[in-house]
């Protein structure tokens, strides 16, 4: 489970164990996006410095790079990551 404020505040990221990432517009406090790709809980969300994009990590070993400005995948990496 993870939070995370878009780098003008405007927009509020959240994500938790129904593998989703959910976007929520913070000037009326309504859920205006769902993004789904992951196939585990997500983990961990961080935004660009900017806001052009979001990253989410996720148990199932993805990271997924979503464009903002329409919510779509720019890039998704698959791994097999270890402890280090």
């Amino acid at each position: 489970v993870d939070l995370n404020w878009s780098p003008d505040d405007t927009i509020l990221a959240s994500c938790s164990l129904d593998n989703t990432v959910h976007i929520w517009n913070m000037s009326n406090g309504i859920c205006t996006s769902v993004l789904r790709g992951h196939s585990s809980l997500v983990k961990g969300i961080a935004w660009d410095p900017i806001g052009s994009f979001l990253a989410s990590q996720s148990d199932d070993k993805t990271v997924i790079i979503w464009r903002t400005s329409d919510w779509s995948i720019e890039h998704r990496t698959e791994g097999h990551w270890g402890k280090s």
